[in-house]
């Protein structure tokens, strides 16, 4: 039994190590956010590194009590690396 579970852990470790030395990012992402409306694109840089735009609609609902409530669709823009 011993054999078989030392056989089985040297297989699994094998097969992560070959799975691990290609790039880890994929080339072009294509996201749709439904919570926020929006849009994502993720593109690969580099073999750990991606860059992300996103392209979002904001909700906004602004006023007290003595003011009149305003209701707002705004655009937004993110970028990251």
């Amino acid at each position: 039994m011993k054999k078989i579970i030392f056989l089985s852990v040297i297989l699994l470790s094998v097969f992560n190590i070959t799975a691990q030395s290609g790039k880890l990012v994929e080339d072009g992402l294509f996201k749709v956010n439904a919570l926020l409306p929006g849009v994502s694109y993720e593109v690969g840089v580099g073999e750990r590194t991606a860059i992300n735009a996103e392209a979002i609609i904001g909700f906004a609902l602004r006023g007290t009590s003595n003011v009149e409530t305003e209701f707002g669709l705004y655009l937004g823009f993110a970028a990251d690396f």
